[in-house]
C-alpha cells in the first residue's frame, strides 16, 4: 500500500469538502444579501429552470399552461384580455402567471369558437343560466321557473399533446 498517495487522496478529498462548504456558505449568503432586492425562492427557481434543457423547459410551461387552464386559473382573465378589456400584463399579474403564460392563455382563449345563439343565456359575471325555463312539476302539470344553477365548467380541451402523453411511452 502506497501510504504517501493516500495521504494526498485523503488530504484532496478533505480539502474539497472544505471548499464545498465555503461554497455553500457563500451562495447562502448571495441569496440572503440581495433577499431585500429580489424574492430568493424566486432566483433558485430561474437558477433552476437555466439549468434544464430547452425542451424539458418548453413541456413543463406547456404542462403547467394546461393544468392551470383546466383549473380555470387563467381562463376569465385571459378572455378580458382577448377581448381587450384588459393589458396582458394586468391580467398577468392578478393571475399570478408570467405575461408569456398569460399570453399563451390569451391565444388559446382567441382559438375558441364565440358562443351561438343556441347556448343557454347566463350571466357572464357569475355563469349562472339566466334564462327562464319549462319545467315539469312532480305533480305533472307544467309551469315555467327561473333557473340559477352554480356556473358550469369552461369546456376545456385536456388532450394531451402526443409528447406529454406518458401512456404512449408506456
Amino acid at each position: 500500500m502506497n501510504r504517501e498517495k493516500l495521504k494526498r487522496i485523503v488530504l484532496d478529498i478533505e480539502a474539497t469538502e472544505k471548499a464545498i462548504k465555503d461554497l455553500s456558505s457563500h451562495k447562502r449568503d448571495l441569496y440572503a444579501d440581495n433577499a431585500k432586492e429580489f424574492e430568493p425562492k424566486v432566483l433558485r427557481k430561474i437558477i433552476q429552470r437555466r439549468k434544464m434543457d430547452p425542451e424539458a423547459r418548453t413541456r413543463d410551461d406547456d404542462l403547467l399552461d394546461q393544468y392551470e387552464s383546466a383549473l380555470g386559473m387563467t381562463g376569465k382573465l385571459a378572455r378580458e384580455a382577448a377581448a381587450g378589456e384588459r393589458t396582458y400584463d394586468e391580467a398577468a399579474e392578478e393571475a399570478g402567471v408570467s405575461r408569456r403564460t398569460m399570453a399563451r392563455h390569451v391565444a388559446r382563449a382567441k382559438a375558441v369558437p364565440k358562443s351561438t345563439e343556441n347556448d343557454t343565456p347566463h350571466d357572464p359575471e357569475t355563469g349562472e343560466i339566466t334564462q327562464a325555463q319549462e319545467v315539469q312539476p312532480a305533480d305533472g302539470g307544467t309551469g315555467t321557473a327561473e333557473v340559477t344553477s352554480s356556473p358550469a365548467p369552461a369546456a376545456v380541451d385536456l388532450t394531451l399533446p402526443p409528447f406529454l402523453d406518458r401512456r404512449a411511452h408506456a
